[in-house]
């Protein structure tokens, strides 16, 4: 028994070791990867024990069945370590892997996009590509690689070609180490609003001024640089909503020392800032939430409706069910005036934008001015098409955007007044809705510009790099939405209202509310 004990505790010192040196845990995180399949095993031995000594009268010690668990307990820890030493290590890259890869994806882009050089040209692409090639080192390692490749992407400014980093970054994450916060960005400076930390060292409300010595302005033109995009807005929110693993992407997921400026006394301070598995999995679940948010309609005060479209990422007919159920409810409870907010919409389908149209609508409406789509081998294969007339490389004009959309027979269609938020985060379809809403009278537009542009592409295929096998995503497609004229500026409200830090710490919904105070003046 007493070897047993010995070897267990050797186990125990050893995942210690692995756990803080290389992936930085905390210690309390190591004591319950450690302690629950021990203790786990232990109920079982136990159960067993039980059962031979009172139903099979097997004259056994209690005493071997722990130390069979600790045995057993120190076998499963050895996998775990060789299972995460083998996770955690970040492979090695041949610098000419990279930049093969690189030359792919511009071939690729060349290949399958209506106009990839909207906004670098080709020869600065080449560029970039031949200046990471003579300062790279002959190996680098995946993570590294990956940075790279992410901002030579970054530079078509298309929202909608990028890398799928998700599997990388929730894997990473797990294992090694995030910022456990939530930030509001405004402008070049960003404020803590919400904690997953279990220590809370930053309090809410305090301004970050430095991570690793490096002033926060430069943090964040650090990692926007990783976000391919169409607005501005877009790119801001999305570095601000990701924050947290955008910072441990940047830092290798390691800690990070922090200076931050406390709101209550103005004063700085200075913290080593970890993250637990606890910590972890509150901001997944926070994450998790925003992303699967569903539909909701309700009535607020004073009989105005309140739709909000989470996303037009969503089963049809369960959609068609829920809006034929919310306007219903509309006309039974005679509501005059509707607010629906797409604030949160990152897109999705334009047939659930146009189902909704129909409640709204009073005449024949259009979605976009035109749409083009260039023909390529991988577009084909994508769309399914098998018109082997098609020539390769051809920008095809898609006639259909430009029929407007009948009405169909709607006893529930909606005559009162209609206000739409928008913000940065509504991007793809949610634009198209937003710009097709604006420009067909069909209400007021409140709140902040949109993260789509008035010109914009999508609806390419995925694609994978030779060496790598990252994945990337593409545009085939090029639309311009309706009164669409700027390719670097999204669809601007009627009312346009900026938020600032006070605003948004102060948890209240400024936009909500002034619409709502529009509503009752009128």
């Amino acid at each position: 028994m007493k070897t047993k004990i010995i070897f267990g505790l050797s186990i125990f010192l050893l995942i210690c070791y692995f756990f803080i040196k290389d992936l930085n845990w905390l210690f309390q995180d190591i004591v319950l990867i450690y302690f629950s399949p021990f203790i786990l095993i232990f109920l079982i031995s136990l159960i067993f024990l039980l059962i031979k000594k009172y139903i099979f009268k097997y004259n056994t010690k209690i005493i071997n069945y722990w130390g069979n668990s600790l045995i057993i307990n120190c076998v499963i820890q050895l996998f775990l370590i060789i299972l995460l030493f083998n996770l955690t290590q970040n492979k090695v890259v041949e610098r000419d892997a990279l930049i093969s890869d690189l030359k792919f994806f511009q071939t690729k882009i060349e290949e399958i996009d209506p106009n990839p050089y909207w906004y670098i040209s080709k020869a600065d692409l080449t560029d970039s590509i031949d200046i990471l090639n003579k300062r790279l080192s002959n190996k680098t390692d995946m993570l590294t690689a990956t940075k790279e490749m992410m901002k030579c992407i970054a530079l078509i400014h298309d929202g909608h070609t990028n890398v799928e980093l998700f599997s990388l970054i929730a894997q990473k994450a797990i294992l090694g180490q995030v910022f456990p916060y939530s930030v509001l960005i405004d402008s070049s400076r960003v404020f803590v609003s919400k904690s997953f930390s279990s220590s809370n060292m930053i309090p809410i409300g305090s301004e970050l001024i430095s991570i690793n010595n490096v002033l926060i302005g430069n943090v964040l033109k650090n990692i926007s640089a990783y976000q391919s995009y169409e607005t501005q807005q877009f790119r801001i929110k999305i570095c601000g909503d990701l924050f947290p693993f955008l910072i441990g992407f940047e830092y290798n997921f390691k800690p990070v020392d922090v200076e931050y400026r406390n709101s209550s006394d103005n004063t700085i301070h200075k913290a080593i800032i970890k993250s637990s598995l606890s910590d972890k999995f509150r901001l997944f679940k926070q994450i998790m939430s925003v992303i699967n948010k569903e539909n909701s309609f309700s009535v607020l005060p004073d009989k105005i409706g309140y739709l909000e479209i989470a996303s037009f990422m969503r089963d049809f007919n369960q959609y068609k069910e829920f809006l034929h159920s919310s306007f219903d409810s509309i006309q039974k409870r005679n509501i005059s005036n509707l607010i629906i907010d797409i604030r949160m919409n990152g897109g999705g389908s334009d047939n659930l934008g146009i189902e909704l149209f129909q409640y709204l609508c009073h005449e024949p409406f259009q979605l976009d001015d035109s749409a083009f789509i260039k023909v390529s081998k991988p577009t084909l294969e994508n769309e399914g098409e098998t018109d082997t007339s098609l020539k390769l490389g051809t920008i095809i004009p898609l006639e259909f955007v430009k029929q407007k959309i009948k009405l169909r027979h709607e006893p529930l269609r909606f005559r009162g007044k209609i206000y739409l938020l928008t913000s940065g985060m509504t991007f793809s379809s949610a634009t198209v809705f937003a710009s097709a809403f604006k420009n067909n009278n069909i209400g007021t537009v409140v709140g902040s510009e949109t993260g789509g542009a008035q010109i914009c592409c999508g609806n390419g295929p995925m694609i994978y790099t030779p060496n790598l096998h990252v994945p990337i995503s593409t545009s085939a497609k090029m639309f311009y939405l309706r009164g669409g004229t700027q390719h670097q500026q999204g669809v601007v409200p009627h009312i346009c209202i900026k938020l600032n830090q006070y605003d948004l710490l102060k948890n209240k919904d400024k936009i909500l509310d002034l619409v709502i105070e529009l509503i009752k003046e009128k």
